[in-house]
């Protein structure tokens, strides 16, 4: 095994190019919620949301309490094995 070293980033870290490549990669997978609305069918209406539509604000909560780490370019860094995730799987 090799070991490497990887500069990670959080979102509100990352300058506006980067937090705009984090959003895209963000928006590939929307929320779905209910609206609370029936369709003419009888059926909910959902809807989705995409998480690039949020503030920065939101968007850094949500990074944060999911772990996501991005690259300079904003790419997001998966699985890394650092000393935090290891404190958490404990």
């Amino acid at each position: 095994m090799k070991t490497i070293q990887v500069n990670a980033y959080e979102y509100n870290e990352l300058n506006d190019k980067a937090k705009f490549q984090a959003k895209l990669w963000l928006d590939e997978i929307p929320l779905d919620y209910d609206t609370g609305e029936i369709d003419e069918n009888g059926k909910p209406i959902i809807k989705n949301e995409y998480l690039g539509d949020w503030s920065d604000e939101e968007i850094n909560e949500h990074c944060e309490l999911n772990n996501y780490l991005f690259d300079k370019w904003g790419n997001c860094v998966h699985h890394l094995d650092i000393s935090r995730n290891k404190k958490e799987a404990a």
